[in-house]
């Protein structure tokens, strides 16, 4: 040994041997969170997975692709909708920031008055539900006008007075 690197390499090969390595890099690689677990349960799987072998040689960016592609389809669209785009396409840092607990939360809503945020994934889906059905029952009521203005050209159109047969 020459150097401080050929020590750290020798000490990191003692203490995490290749096949642990691989192992943890195939686990890493192919994790998906399972049904009824929440995002922040498998968040905390994740992170103690990563932290089981610090020296993996995997990109930061690459992680956060691995735990995005196994989100359930639910959770991933909580954390698109929370981050303004996919989380993948965030900086490690921005992605790492917005998975720490109750950040989705936060990033969307802003309660004025006291609360308390609700236990688990389903306090985040009420929580998530809250803030958009708002926005859905806008959306909602100006399609429905929109519709009903169509409806009633379509039947003047053909002749009828507008009324479903």
């Amino acid at each position: 040994m020459t150097n401080w690197n050929d020590l750290n390499k020798l000490f990191l090969e003692k203490l995490f041997p290749a096949s642990r390595a691989a192992s943890i890099r195939k686990e890493i690689c192919g994790i998906r969170q399972i049904d009824r677990e929440s995002l922040h349960e498998y968040w905390e799987w994740f992170k103690k997975l990563r932290a089981s072998f610090p020296h993996l040689q995997i990109s930061e960016q690459l992680l956060i692709q691995y735990f995005y592609e196994g989100l359930l389809p639910m959770d991933r669209n909580i954390m698109d909708d929370a981050s303004g785009e996919a989380l993948v396409d965030k900086t490690p840092t921005d992605a790492i920031n917005l998975l720490e607990p109750s950040s989705v939360i936060k990033a969307h809503i802003s309660v004025t008055a006291p609360w308390r945020p609700c236990s688990g994934s389903m306090g985040l889906y009420i929580e998530f539900l809250r803030y958009t059905t708002p926005k859905l029952t806008v959306k909602l009521k100006s399609l429905t006008k929109r519709l009903s203005r169509y409806w009633k050209r379509w039947c003047s159109r053909i002749g009828r007075t507008g009324a479903a047969d």
